[in-house]
């Protein structure tokens, strides 16, 4: 007898929240995270900051297939301040995968993250998904890495 059901799961977004809950713990178990930033982390903020508005952070894996089924649902999420960061929870083909997107102006806005579901098809999926506009420099790069990574955008060298 089954307790509970996967696809219902997946189909309300609970699977996403238990992916985020699990990279959150496992994060503060190497030390704490900083609480996203509206200027720090402009980068990653998936809709326009309102003050008044709670904060949600979203964890995504580009080689997730449960994640790319809720990426489009994303534009959904207007009551809220929306960061997403890149989770490479499925180990260097993940980390290969996210390196490109940190090339791009928001590395995880509407643009890439609508790319990315897009081309899901692709085996190459980091290299498919390049940035078509925004592109800086590869210090910034790094520093958005470090963003990500929960560095406080400063580098670790």
């Amino acid at each position: 007898m089954r307790l509970f059901n996967l696809k219902s799961l997946v189909g309300n977004g609970v699977f996403l929240f238990i992916c985020a809950a699990v990279a959150v713990v496992s994060s503060l178990a190497e030390g704490a995270m900083n609480i996203p930033d509206p200027v720090r982390d402009k980068a990653f903020l998936y809709n326009e900051w309102q003050p008044n508005r709670p904060t949600v952070v979203a964890f995504v894996d580009p080689l997730c297939p449960y994640c790319k089924k809720v990426i489009p649902k994303f534009d959904q999420v207007t009551e809220y301040n929306l960061f997403i960061y890149w989770a490479p929870v499925f180990g260097q083909r993940s980390e290969e995968a996210i390196r490109p997107f940190f090339l791009c102006e928001q590395p995880t806005g509407r643009a890439v993250l609508n790319n990315l579901v897009v081309t899901s098809e692709s085996p190459s999926v980091g290299t498919s998904v390049a940035c078509k506009a925004g592109m800086v420099q590869t210090d910034i790069s790094d520093l958005r890495r470090a963003t990500n990574d929960g560095n406080g955008g400063e580098l670790p060298y």
